[in-house]
């Protein structure tokens, strides 16, 4: 499901990739020194990159299929923060920020020993703080579903998940007029970001730019227009498909086959 929480600006309690205009080393997040340190010897601190490993260890314990490399994307587009126990890491959830108004959570994780201390808790707090201005939105399990509802966050839709292996390529019917094509230039660049910003409804053009530049992206025009696209890119155990933008289902259908060519 998608969860989404308004930001007050009366509440110090609040607060699915980086400001469009951010590039270079992520400012780190700070940290409200009361959430910081508990008594259980739980202590949150911002993430840095050489904690990659360790989360990567979380969430493959959990069954996740991120790679090493997915994790290595998600930080360099975004900033987070880790429980520690013992000297280990424990816990982690990271932010990433778009343009002005919105922000998104993920990779909230802690370990199976320490769950039910409300350490997911002090995560989330940590986090919203940091977006204390922004709308912030979230994909949840039903398992977290109940944490999220208590930090103010409700549900706006819900989303799943299809995977498997191809037996056979899927054929989807053209529509007269519609031509598809691969990724030509910074123009096309530019026109995705935008198709993406009004599909999305925030700005993500760092992250578009980012997965331009390294993925197959498929390009429909119509009527010699530029009127949908689709990514395919390396994830987890195979591969994974998205963003998609486009005028129909039926156009959404002939991206995606084309994808899987």
């Amino acid at each position: 499901m998608t969860l989404t929480e308004t930001p007050n600006p009366m509440s110090s309690q609040v607060s699915t990739f980086p400001a469009a205009s951010t590039r270079g080393e992520n400012p780190t997040i700070a940290i409200d020194p009361s959430i910081a340190a508990a008594s259980d010897g739980v202590r949150l601190r911002p993430f840095k990159p050489d904690d990659l490993t360790a989360a990567h260890a979380l969430s493959s314990a959990l069954g996740w299929a991120h790679r090493l490399e997915d994790w290595q994307f998600a930080l360099s587009l975004g900033q987070g923060v880790v429980a520690e126990h013992d000297g280990k890491v424990s816990g982690t959830a990271l932010t990433w920020q778009w343009g002005s108004d919105y922000a998104t959570l993920g990779m909230v994780i802690v370990s199976t020993e320490l769950q039910g201390r409300r350490i997911g808790n002090r995560i989330m707090q940590t986090l919203l703080d940091h977006s204390a201005t922004r709308h912030v939105l979230l994909h949840a399990t039903e398992a977290g579903r109940g944490l999220y509802e208590r930090l103010g966050f409700v549900a706006t839709g819900e989303i799943a998940q299809h995977q498997g292996v191809l037996a056979t390529l899927p054929v989807a019917a053209e529509r007269k007029g519609d031509r598809l094509r691969p990724l030509e230039g910074s123009d096309d660049t530019e026109s995705l970001i935008a198709m993406d910003a009004r599909g999305a409804g925030m700005q993500r053009d760092e992250l578009l730019r980012r997965l331009l530049a390294q993925e197959k992206a498929v390009i429909l025009e119509r009527a010699g227009e530029v009127a949908g696209f689709a990514l395919i890119r390396r994830f987890g155990l195979g591969h994974a498909i998205g963003p998609v933008a486009a005028p129909d289902a039926d156009a959404a259908r002939l991206l995606i086959a084309d994808c899987l060519r």
